[in-house]
């Protein structure tokens, strides 16, 4: 590994065999790295690839103002979900959970709340939500602090990001371009412009990003919801009509089957938005 140029205490750019680039990360290695030096691979805890200036950028900003601890945290919780899941989890999510992680030990002694997406997080994705439960132990175990149950849904949030990610950019882009016409949908059936700031829109943009994670793995079960639907169906009819609507646009774009338990969830993400003011 040739050094390119110190970027801190503990963080190094280096070019790798195939003449990449990559940050190395490790204690106190960029104290005796000169420029065209050779790097011990032996004296580095963590790699990064990076494929662009921006990237780079990016990861040299947030790395310089992280604890190498918690980089390594972050690093060993994402190994534990790429254990634990089968979905992949991209590489990209060490720094941002390595970054909540130190923000979220420094409010610890702070007041507890429960996230807004708990409920969902633990209904629907219950594996993401157990590697975040993991996590908080070893946190607990790394630094001596407890983080709330609050934390699981978080760092399951940056998991479930992660997976979705690792499918790439293209699909991004796709499902970016079916939530904006989903969207329209409810827009047009509340006669109005849903507004793009209410925690409501915010919620039903996030239910519908990991819902099609969720369409893309058939293993992961469903429960039987005909008693809720049925109630929601009676109560919340507008809502209804057009969460089939919106089952209709998703399965017409992606070929692949909306389920009764995901209507009932678009139902109620849908009367929240048409309820919002």
């Amino acid at each position: 590994m040739r050094t390119i140029r110190q970027l801190g205490h503990n963080v190094v750019l280096v070019e790798d065999e195939a003449g990449g680039q990559r940050v190395a990360l490790g204690r106190g290695i960029g104290f005796s790295a000169k420029p065209g030096s050779e790097l011990t691979p032996d004296a580095v805890e963590q790699w990064f690839s990076v494929t662009s200036p921006a990237e780079l950028e990016r990861v040299n900003a947030m790395v310089a103002s992280l604890p190498l601890d918690m980089l390594v945290l972050a690093t060993t919780i994402t190994a534990h979900a790429n254990q634990m899941l089968t979905a992949k989890v991209s590489p990209s999510a060490v720094v941002p959970i390595a970054d909540h992680l130190h923000l979220a030990i420094q409010r610890a002694p702070g007041p507890r709340e429960e996230h807004p997406l708990q409920w969902e997080v633990q209904q629907l994705y219950p594996e993401e939500y157990g590697v975040g439960r993991s996590a908080l132990a070893l946190v607990e175990e790394s630094t001596g602090v407890r983080l709330p149950e609050s934390e699981a849904v978080a760092l399951a949030l940056h998991i479930i990001t992660a997976t979705i990610e690792a499918e790439g950019v293209r699909t991004t882009i796709a499902v970016t371009r079916l939530i904006s016409e989903l969207l329209d949908v409810v827009s047009a059936t509340a006669g109005r412009e849903v507004r793009e700031d209410a925690m409501a829109t915010s919620r039903f943009v996030s239910h519908l990003r990991y819902l099609f994670l969720r369409l893309n793995r058939p293993e992961v079960a469903t429960t039987s919801v005909s008693g809720v639907l049925a109630a929601l169906i009676q109560e919340q009819p507008e809502a209804y009509q057009t969460a089939l609507r919106l089952a209709y646009l998703i399965e017409s774009r992606v070929s692949l089957r909306v389920s009764e338990e995901e209507v009932a969830y678009l139902t109620i993400h849908v009367a929240r938005l048409l309820g919002a003011s």
